[in-house]
């Protein structure tokens, strides 16, 4: 995600450490190593995430030609206790 604000990264790290039971002082980590898997979208062999049209496991690339969707989806999951 680009263009987050300080603000929103901190938000996602309190999401992060509430999930998790972790105490405000946490280095909380916003994101983890996932097993390379066939994006949905273009069929590239990557890391995925779950960012695409109805939560559709998306690459990179494909996660930036729709970013303002992407960051939506990321923030929806976010805010529902999702993991993200």
């Amino acid at each position: 995600m680009s263009g987050l604000t300080q603000g929103e990264i901190d938000r996602i790290k309190d999401k992060i450490r509430a999930k998790h039971g972790l105490d405000s002082n946490h280095p909380a980590m916003l994101t983890e190593a996932l097993t390379a898997q066939q994006c949905d979208q273009c069929g590239k062999i990557g890391e995925l995430r779950p960012y695409g049209p109805s939560g559709s496991l998306i690459c990179w690339p494909c996660g930036q030609l729709d970013a303002q969707g992407t960051e939506a989806r990321f923030f929806e999951r976010l805010d529902e206790g999702r993991d993200i």
